[in-house]
């Protein structure tokens, strides 16, 4: 049985009333240890989303294989899709994203100052609109030590070292990038096809943060808002989070206005 057959076998009354008078007020600590990064959340109860689906499929008596079933974008945002539900992401990371954003943060050499200045940044525009961990992706790519912020389908910021020099991609509104161009040190430009219409995505090359015009910033800042804002209320707002280049560290450093110096010195092998 896959997983939208799985979810034909349930009505939404039944969920709700597993949900709101069978289920447990909190489930076992040995569950939250095994399922510990995605819950449902729903009328005040948060739980983890593996663990609902099984329970579901014991009380309801629906054979459903767990072995066949995984915790995906598609599966989650299906679920939440139909019985309404909202998805609550913890900020944890595993060894292997924790390994793997050392050697990516251990690459940049010369520009480690910019990269914290670019996470400081971020972390202003995460708390000023408390945008939802769930809702937004953080990925790194070693083989070109670059950092992404990806809302939606759309990269939004991306950093990336190249010749001891930063490149920084941003996604600007397209009039006021085109009047402010002859300003910037510009390596390439994409224009966004879909909506929001008019944007644009570009690369620029600094040697320090205060190379970036205020009012590239600030269009950056505005245009990061307004993608979240497309998509926050959605139930299938996030996209392709399995990817290998997904790294939960770089979202926890964001969100959590870390220090990635002492993070990385304190998460030493």
């Amino acid at each position: 049985m896959t997983f939208s057959e799985f979810i034909k076998q349930l009505t939404t009354e039944q969920v709700d009333i597993w949900w709101n008078t069978i289920s447990p007020n909190e489930v076992p600590k040995n569950v939250e240890d095994e399922n510990w990064k995605y819950h449902l959340s729903k009328n005040d109860k948060n739980f983890p989303f593996k663990w609902t689906v099984k329970e579901l499929a014991a009380y309801y008596s629906i054979d459903f294989n767990l072995k066949d079933f995984s915790s995906t974008d598609l599966n989650r945002n299906s679920f939440c899709d139909v019985f309404d539900f909202d998805i609550v992401e913890e900020l944890v990371y595993n060894r292997t994203e924790s390994n793997s954003f050392v050697d990516f943060y251990n690459s940049l050499q010369q520009t480690k100052n910019i990269f914290q200045e670019a996470l400081d940044y971020l972390n202003k525009i995460i708390l000023s609109n408390q945008i939802n961990p769930y809702k937004i992706r953080m990925a790194t790519r070693d083989s070109n030590r670059q950092a992404m912020v990806i809302i939606g389908m759309r990269a939004v910021f991306a950093i990336r070292q190249e010749n001891n020099k930063v490149k920084l991609a941003l996604i600007l509104d397209k009039t006021i990038y085109e009047n402010k161009r002859s300003n910037l040190n510009v390596k390439y430009e994409e224009q966004f096809k879909g909506k929001p219409e008019n944007k644009v995505l570009v690369s620029i090359e600094i040697t320090k943060w205060n190379d970036i015009p205020k009012e590239i910033l600030e269009n950056n800042t505005d245009e990061i808002v307004l993608q979240y804002d497309t998509i926050k209320d959605s139930k299938r707002s996030s996209w392709n989070t399995e990817a290998n280049t997904t790294n939960s560290v770089l979202k926890y450093l964001i969100f959590k206005g870390q220090n990635v110096e002492e993070w990385v010195n304190s998460n030493k092998i």
